[in-house]
Order: structure tokens, then sequence, then C-alpha cells
């Protein structure tokens, strides 16, 4: 049994001052509330399995060769040897009776670090390690191979992603999905069934069955627990995030036509928990605010764990508490309203892959958490990026250097792009911060979602004028840099045509001021794009036809979400797919405070992850060529009007003179806000 005084809840009292422990205590002996007791459920698998004890079945977990380790006959061997040659194709494992089957889709996932050639990767004489993923209620195998796993990848291993039943929560059957893991019922042939294939699985020639490991998020989370405990496949590692369990402890939220039997579940699924066959690591992830997987019931799975791996002299499970900023979408948001978003943040981690692959856990820094009794990780920032591959000083000039802009040019012509940095100053790099800050709020605020994918904004799409510059700093500092600090460099640029040939129409004006911003602990990369498209005449490599300026307002490091750039490359289309790992590593990192980014923006780039917890601003200034302006297209021109006459007249002759399509004519009010994104019209019948 449980200790009583167990993990209480973290937000409302169960039944008066009643504990989670001492719910379940109750539960266990047949005296609870409402609930009735499943003592005889407990007490059958406590005999069964210490009988198994008693006759010297039990084994620990890894320490079986292929050869000692017995195989059933129905298992049929109708796959190929090496099953995971056809990536994200879904194939089939049948019992030689025909009484079941397990669809999965399995790949070879091959790190993007390092030196590793697909093509040419054979085997190690012990095989690939292993690793059998079961999904939450919101995935396919297909999208989970479809993840990134190749960027936290630390060698290459054989993922295994499973099918889930048709109208079963994993091994729970169900007549409605909705609250399956409540009313539904408790399959162990599914839990043999699933033992069997993976059995089967591992026991293939070029699979390494001492490096064996088990994950899965939320449903897939319960399934994994229930191999654990009635499987027979020795594990390496177990990651379980966003767990629960066959029915409920926690009984707040719950109909109150549902909560009859639910505690009785929870406890049976417990009793088989506590009787499970150890494995050397496990971790679970989890939300203390997860309004759809209670804290307190992972904890009393997790406290089964526990004291069943102290009892085979294993480590006991450990819990990593994920905060609001590393989930993988904002909290409140379209995806995320229940806070139950956080498959990515739990698993895709270097560490995590070592420790669950057989490899060195992650160092124990152990907290005290008020109302959790199980042992809690110490906060640890996300897996660190890798190191850039651009040598960024090779593509940077600094503004004091002498004919700096002779240099410059340069590196923009054979790149798309150039650094300058010290274009600004430290007390203009924090006004323009400040007001970035305030304005992210507001933005945030309205699109909680982001308007540039997830956690990423632009703020000219945002604000209603389609442009920053009726913000003073943006106006004063931004445009000034630009227009007057970098006018030897632009001017440069617009009066060189191709091959150092003059150019027909010489000359660039301004067109409006924004930039992008990206949350921090956003984990996902932004895909790599140029900026725009233009004609065939206007396509030339000098000059560009839209020229951007980016300012960095804060230092960009290799954890913030610098952008990633690929010099000399503006084709799209012609990109290589998937995207080659030092292209994704090509970030334009790390640059000081004060850096201008000088780029065409038909040059290939992209976002990276922020995962620092403070936001990432790089705000700009955009100007076009004569030739692309005379064309007058309509979704660009005319530029909105979206500089005050105020702000204007302060700026100096060689400035004004970009602008004077931007101004807002005298006595015209100019009112400026941020748009609020619409919702759909699923989302407000949902509302």
């Amino acid at each position: 049994h449980l200790p009583a005084g167990g993990c209480a809840s973290p937000s409302t009292a169960m039944r008066g001052d009643e504990s989670y422990g001492q719910l379940i205590d109750s539960l266990l002996l047949g005296n609870a509330p409402r609930c009735g007791g499943p003592r005889s459920a407990a007490k059958a698998w406590e005999a069964k399995e210490e009988e198994k004890e008693k006759e010297g079945q039990e084994r620990l977990p890894c320490m079986v060769s292929k050869r000692a380790r017995s195989r059933s006959p129905r298992h049929q061997h109708s796959l190929p040897d090496s099953f995971w040659h056809e990536p994200r194709v879904l194939q089939r494992w049948h019992q030689e009776d025909g009484h079941g089957s397990v669809d999965f889709c399995a790949e070879l996932i091959v790190p993007q670090e390092g030196d590793w050639d697909a093509s040419a990767l054979e085997p190690p004489p012990c095989g690939w390690p292993v690793a059998f993923y079961f999904a939450g209620l919101g995935h396919t195998p297909q999208q989970v191979l479809q993840m990134r796993w190749a960027e936290h990848a630390p060698e290459p291993f054989v993922l295994v992603a499973a099918a889930r039943p048709e109208m079963h929560w994993w091994f729970i059957r169900y007549q409605s999905e909705t609250w399956g893991w409540i009313d539904g019922s408790f399959q162990p042939s599914l839990v043999a069934l699933f033992d069997g294939w993976m059995g089967d699985l591992v026991g293939r020639p070029d699979i390494d069955d001492s490096r064996v490991g088990l994950f899965g998020f939320s449903a897939g989370a319960y399934a994994a627990i229930e191999l654990l405990a009635s499987g027979t496949t020795p594990l390496s590692g177990l990651g379980i995030g966003g767990v629960h369990a066959h029915g409920q402890a926690e009984m707040d939220g719950l109909p109150a036509k549902r909560q009859e039997g639910a505690g009785q579940k929870f406890a049976a699924c417990l009793a088989r928990v506590r009787c499970h066959r150890g494995a050397p690591w496990i971790e679970a992830t989890h939300a203390e605010g997860d309004r759809q997987c209670p804290v307190g019931d992972a904890c009393l799975i997790l406290d089964a764990l526990s004291g069943r791996q102290e009892a085979l002299g294993l480590p006991a499970a450990a819990l990593r508490l994920v905060q609001p900023t590393e989930m993988d979408s904002r909290p409140g948001s379209k995806n995320n309203r229940t806070l139950h978003d956080y498959m990515k943040a739990s698993f895709m981690r270097r560490e995590f892959l070592v420790a669950l692959l057989g490899g060195e856990a992650p160092e124990l820094q152990v907290d005290r958490h008020p109302g959790i009794s199980c042992a809690v990780l110490a906060p640890h920032p996300p897996s660190a990026a890798p190191p850039s591959s651009l040598p960024v000083s090779e593509y940077s000039v600094d503004i004091g250097d002498f004919r700096w802009e002779e240099r410059a040019f340069d590196v923009f012509c054979s790149s798309g792009f150039v650094v300058v940095e010290s274009a600004l100053k430290l007390h203009q790099c924090m006004q323009v911060l400040r007001d970035c800050d305030a304005a992210a709020a507001e933005i945030v605020r309205n699109e909680p979602s982001g308007n540039r994918g997830s956690g990423r904004y632009s703020f000219g799409k945002s604000s209603s004028s389609g442009s920053m510059l009726h913000v003073s700093s943006f106006a004063k500092h931004l445009l000034e840099a630009a227009c007057c600090t970098l006018r030897p460099l632009l001017s440069r640029i617009y009066t060189s045509g191709e091959d150092g040939e003059p150019v027909e129409e010489p000359g660039f004006t301004c067109t409006g001021g924004g930039g992008d911003f990206v949350v921090g602990g956003e984990v996902d990369f932004q895909p790599l794009h140029s900026d725009i498209h233009v004609s065939k005449a206007l396509d030339l490599h000098l000059p560009p036809p839209l020229l951007s300026v980016n300012f960095c307002v804060q230092p960009l490091t290799n954890d913030n979400g610098a952008m990633r750039i690929i010099p000399g490359e503006r084709d799209a289309y012609a990109a290589p797919q998937p995207e080659p790992g030092e292209w994704r590593r090509s970030r334009l990192c790390p640059l000081p405070l004060g850096s201008a980014i000088v780029r065409d923006v038909r040059t290939l780039h992209g976002g990276t992850p922020n995962y620092t917890a403070e936001t990432r601003f790089l705000p700009s200034v955009e100007f076009v060529s004569t030739g692309f302006r005379a064309t007058n297209r309509s979704d660009r021109f005319p530029p909105q009007r979206c500089l005050p006459e105020k702000f204007y007249k302060r700026l100096p002759p060689e400035a004004q003179e970009l602008c004077e399509e931007l101004v807002v004519p005298a006595g015209a009010a100019l009112q400026v806000g941020f748009r609020k994104r619409m919702p759909k019209h699923s989302e407000i019948r949902e509302k």
C-alpha cells in the first residue's frame, strides 16, 4: 500500500482535509465513500505476482541475452528484419493465431550533428538501440516520426511508434472517447499483444536488446506503465510525460455519475504498477497546473513506481516539473487551454534520449516542492543548441573600421547579407528595447498563438498601419541609423548593377519599419523561406528589390532565437529536403548589442528556437529599389502613411528624402493599434 499522508492536491482539497494518500488507502481498503473498494482486484494482482516470485519467474531488466530470452511460438515473423527501412509507412505485425495485430511505423533516426552518413550507415556489432513510443490521442505514428528527433539524437537509433487500437484508450476499451480512461474496461490481453510485438522486434538481428527504451505521453504514458507492470521485455529506461492511469483519484471536475468506480479502477491500476519488473532509469515530466491529467494522480503513480524500484534495488523515479514557458505552445492558446501541451518539452532533449537508451542519466538535483511527496528534479534549461556552423566574423564589419562600407559591400554581394557592428549606441538600444517590450505585451495578448508560427510575431503584421514608425524610438533611432549611419553602404548597393554595371534607375526609398520577435521557451524552428518573390526582370543579383535592416537591441546568442541564414542561397523551391544539418545550425550569432543585419530579403533565412525565458526582438527598417517601386505592385504600394509629421521633421534631410511617402499629411489623424485575431467559427461554437 502507498504510505498514508502521501501527495496532497496542489490546487483544491479532496473531500475536506483528506489527502491523496489517505484517499488511495481508503480505496485499497474498500471503504472510500461512493467509489466502493477494489480490495479483491488489488489482492488478486498481488497474489499473482507473489506466486511468480516464489516460482523464480521474476527477472531484472536489461540482463537477459537474446539467446537466453524465450520467444513465444505464436509470433509471426512476417516483417523484414530491418523493419525501419520504410519510414513513415504503416506496417502491421500479426500474431500467428490471427487473433491480434499491431500497426506501427519505424525509422532509423540519424543525428544531424556529427559526421553521420545515413545512406552508408551499418549497424554496430551489438545492433541499433531502439526506443518504443506510445503517443497521446492527438498524434498518429506518422506525425511522431515527422518530429525533429534528429536534432536531439545523441547517436543513431531506431524509433518505433505504435498505432492505438480503434475504440481503445490503448489498453482500455471504451464506448465514448471523451471519458474513455474513466468509463472503459481494462484489457490485459492487449498488454500481452503489444508486449509480444515489442519482444519480437527487439529480437531482430540488428537490434541491441540491452538498449530498449520505452516512453509515452498522456494516454501513451498510461500504456507505458502498463507495459512496465505486466510486460516481459527488459528495458534500459522509461520516460512518461503527462501521465494518468486507468480511472482517477482526483474527483474534482469529474461528473458525479462518473465518479462511481473511477477510484476503484485507479487503485487496481496502481496495484499492477506496484508489481512492475523494474527499469534502470525512470523519469516523469508533468506540469503542476495540468488540468487534463492532475499532478496529484501523477505523484501517486510515481510513488508506486518508486516503491517497487527501491524493492528491486533500482533508482527511484524522478519528476521534472515543466514551467509554462517551456511548454510546446503558449498556455491558454488554442492548443494549450488545459496546460497539457508539453510532449516535446518532455522528450525532445538530448540528455533524455541518452538516458532512455541506457546511457548516463542526468545529474539529480532534487528540490522539495510544496504538496508533492515524490522527488522533484531541480529546474534546468532545455538542451542548449549546438554551436553555430556559420563563421560570423567572416560576414561582419565594424562601422569604425576604415572604409568599412567597401568591405561591407563585398560581403553583401557574395552572401546576400552583412553584419555591421556598432550601428546603434547602448542608450538607443535600450529605448527601442523598452518600446518593443511594451508593444509585444499587447500583441501577444491579442494573438496568443503567434502570427508567424507558434510563439513568433511580426510587428508589421500586427500593427494596423503595417509599421512601427509611429513609435518614437523606432522613428528617431532606427530610421536615423538606417538612413544616415548606414547610408554609404545602402547607396553603394542601390547604385550598383549586375557585373558592376551602373543601374538604369539608381536610388531607393524607405517603405516602413517593423521586425519580428520570438517569445521565450519557443522550441520549434521556423522553416527556411524568402520574404518576397518578384518578376524575372527585377530578380537581379543587384540591386535587390527589397532590403531589410534588422537591429540587434539585445545580444544574439546560440540559445535566444537568433536568425539562421544561408549565404548566397535564394531559391526556396530548390532547397534540399530534409534541410541539411549544417543549414539548421547556420545561426547568425553571436552578435553584439547595436549590430545591424543588412540583408537582401530573398536570401533564405528562418527562425530558431528561443531556449531562454526572455523574448528576443529584431526590429527593422525596410527599403525598396526605385525599379521595384515603379511597378506599383498592389500588395506593396503605395506604402501606408505611418510616420507622424512631428517625427519626420526631426529627421536629418538625408533621411527625410527617403521617407516622403510615409509621412502623415498635416492635420490628418494617425490612429494606430494592434490587430486582434478574429476567432474561427469553430472556436466560437466551442466557446
